[in-house]
């Protein structure tokens, strides 16, 4: 991964660049999107891990998983 660094500095200032050049209204958009994309990469993961499980079966594992993660975030 340290010789990938120079990469992802470069895409992180690529990603600044873009932001700035939003309007507020975009940014929200754009962060909307990407919770969007997560969640569903998300729903996708349980899907695959359970490929059994029915729609609402996923949907609780997925709470689960969020739930997990909010009382990780609170942690650090």
């Amino acid at each position: 991964m340290e010789g990938q660094q120079p990469l992802f500095d470069d895409l992180y200032r690529q990603k600044v660049r873009q932001a700035r050049g939003m309007t507020p209204e975009q940014r929200v958009l754009e962060g909307l999107r990407h919770s969007e994309a997560s969640l569903q990469a998300m729903a996708d993961s349980v899907r695959h891990q359970f490929p059994s499980a029915s729609e609402e079966e996923v949907q609780q594992i997925l709470r689960t998983r969020i739930e997990k993660l909010r009382r990780l975030k609170g942690k650090l």
